[in-house]
């Protein structure tokens, strides 16, 4: 009997042992090698794409965001997404990172890395959508992956760690379904009422529903708020010339389904993340409320961002105006005019 307790022990120490070296190898790596894995690794998931474009950014601009980078309308000719219509405006190659379902946590793990590696583009530009920081979208296990993050920080470890099945979301999607939503300190519904799937009919009673879930919960109580001011404070005390920008959102459309109270609401959550920028971050741009109702790409009734091309390209020109001046823009306050159905 002693034998084999002896013999457990000892197989047992062996493969602690071996772990540690294991991991103290990928830890090695993690500190010696580029941000990308060698062919050696080639077995394991692979690193985000957005290693080998990040380090196509010096002396560009590197655009981070989400999938309105990229989206086009399925029904328009124009097929120019906002990455390539902003390339039109700047004399300087553009750099596209952005991914569908960004997390504020991903952009600041890409401002570490670059940080890290000494790349320095000529300006980086962080869209801010007001609905990430909404429980719809940090919440949903499908976007809530933190795999990506630790990637640009730990690749080989992260990769290992993915190998042994690790549970980099935290969340159900039962227990996310069964989420009680609050809007004014009242319960407006749970999550699987309100959300938006691609199988679903919308109607006008989800539509308000959809607006309350995406912009009108409480932003103060949001995961992503305190990663934004780490993002803010990290950005201030770097020499990177980071852009930020509150992006479009359809008023004209959330206000002929929320009430004045209601909008408010989302008001208040706009004046929050304003106040952050106007006291953290060195340039920044509002253009929450810049694009009217008929140049939105959503089904009626299913809100999100999409742009059409002539919101597309209005975005566009406004973000090549603010990366040439790289100064704090208060564009309710001080733009002429804003793009509408009737221009």
């Amino acid at each position: 009997m002693f034998h084999f307790e002896r013999k457990a022990y000892l197989f047992a120490a062996k493969a602690g042992l071996f772990t540690i070296l294991c991991w103290s190898f990928l830890v090695l790596m993690d500190h010696t090698l580029p941000g990308y894995a060698p062919r050696v690794f080639s077995y394991l998931p692979s690193v985000p794409k957005d290693f080998s474009r990040i380090h196509d950014s010096d002396g560009g601009v590197l655009f981070l965001g989400d999938s309105v980078n990229i989206s086009v309308a399925a029904d328009e000719s124009d097929k120019r997404t906002l990455v390539d219509f902003l390339s039109e405006k700047v004399d300087v190659p553009v750099v596209n990172i952005g991914s569908p379902s960004f997390s504020i946590p991903r952009f600041k793990s890409q401002i570490e890395y670059l940080l890290r590696h000494s790349l320095r583009p000529q300006s980086v530009l962080i869209p801010l959508n007001l609905r990430s920081f909404s429980i719809s979208w940090e919440a949903r296990p499908a976007w809530r992956s933190t795999m990506y993050e630790h990637m640009y920080a730990t690749p080989f470890q992260t990769r290992a760690l993915a190998v042994l099945k690790w549970d980099f979301v935290g969340v159900t999607e039962e227990s996310y379904n069964q989420r009680q939503v609050f809007v004014g300190g009242k319960p407006i519904g749970k999550m699987w009422e309100l959300a938006w799937y691609p199988d679903a009919t919308p109607s006008a009673v989800q539509a308000r529903g959809r607006y309350l879930l995406y912009y009108a919960t409480d932003i103060r109580e949001s995961e992503s708020l305190p990663e934004l001011k780490r993002l803010l404070d990290l950005v201030h005390d770097s020499d990177l010339p980071v852009c930020f920008s509150l992006t479009p959102i359809n008023v004209d459309d959330m206000q002929t389904h929320l009430s004045e109270e209601e909008m408010q609401i989302v008001d208040d959550n706009l004046d929050l993340l304003r106040t952050l920028l106007t006291e953290r971050a060195r340039c920044w741009i509002d253009l929450s409320h810049h694009i009217r109702a008929a140049y939105f790409d959503h089904p009626d009734h299913g809100p999100h961002e999409h742009l059409r091309a002539e919101g597309r390209e209005s975005v566009a020109g406004e973000y090549a105006e603010l990366l040439k001046r790289k100064d704090p823009v208060d564009y309710l306050a001080n733009s002429p005019s804003k793009v509408s159905a009737s221009s």
